[in-house]
């Protein structure tokens, strides 16, 4: 019972979030709650979660005659909120880093670009840990400057050979991110969904990810977070976000490094732990098409 969970202080219960709003400015992520018209900013560092992960308790701080804070509570609708985590191109640290996943009982998944032998078996290694294998091309070339027949080449025509030498390669991404609108539908008869990538935030509802879909992943890569506390606050608001409105947020890095396309091992620990902390799935891209209709 509520009783249970939260402090008699709690005021309310709040069924429908749909009202919570996020965006993305030039140096910051701003979070805030509509109530009634009202403007209300809430408290990243003090919310609670339920063990079933089905109810979030929220200080929130109010302005006018009013003024004052209170606790309210969220009640996820159905809690299949969660993060989609991907990793482009191929870093042996992926490997290195892997006791970060298991303490966080955490999977991703890792697209895989200019494929070798040495590279697959560590792909298949990584495999054998739970994580998916993705494809990220032959060569790493911006699809939208090649012909039809290249474009084949470096998407579709690999899969049989890697899938024979042991990858369960069912979803593919762009690289860079280039991609142009009849590639999507192109590619959804050899793959489940595609993949792009972009810094601004996208968010999606679990039911909306239907098989043959195009999916755009935001960057979390060191280039845009250079700072370890910032990454912190600005991920602790995303992933309070998408646990409220029930959400699942792409999210891709590529080396677990210093590098500025990569994630360091900190940030990626306070990633991993902050959705674990929160109750968020970690979803791989095969997870989306499972019990859902397509």
């Amino acid at each position: 019972m509520l009783s249970q969970i939260y402090p008699a202080s709690v005021t309310e219960i709040i069924q429908n979030i749909s009202n919570l709003q996020i965006s993305k400015q030039e140096e910051t992520i701003e979070t805030w709650l509509d109530l009634n018209g009202e403007k209300i900013n809430f408290f990243l560092e003090k919310q609670t979660i339920s063990d079933d992960g089905q109810y979030v308790t929220i200080p929130i701080k109010t302005e006018g005659s009013n003024q004052g804070e209170r606790l309210i509570t969220i009640r996820v609708p159905t809690n299949q909120s969660g993060i989609l985590l991907s990793f482009d191109d191929y870093y042996p640290s992926w490997l290195d880093n892997q006791d970060l996943f298991r303490t966080n009982k955490s999977l991703a998944t890792f697209f895989l670009s200019a494929p070798s032998r040495a590279k697959i078996a560590n792909m298949l290694e990584l495999q054998s840990n739970g994580h998916e294998i993705g494809f990220h091309t032959i060569t790493h070339r911006r699809l939208t400057t090649l012909n039809i027949e290249d474009f084949d080449k470096e998407t579709r025509i690999p899969l049989p050979s890697l899938i024979e030498q042991g990858l369960a390669i069912s979803n593919f991404a762009y690289p860079y991110g280039a991609n142009a609108a009849w590639m999507h539908s192109y590619l959804a008869k050899t793959y489940d969904f595609t993949r792009g990538f972009n810094k601004e935030l996208f968010f999606y509802k679990r039911s909306d990810l239907k098989k043959g879909s195009f999916i755009v992943s935001t960057s979390i890569d060191n280039i845009f977070y250079p700072e370890k506390d910032k990454f912190e606050q600005e991920i602790t608001k995303i992933l309070l976000y998408i646990k409220l409105t029930d959400k699942i947020f792409p999210c891709t890095s590529h080396g677990i490094n210093f590098e500025a396309w990569g994630i360091t091992r900190p940030k990626l620990e306070i990633l991993l732990t902050t959705a674990n902390n929160f109750k968020l799935t970690t979803y791989r891209f095969k997870d989306l098409i499972k019990n859902n209709i397509n």
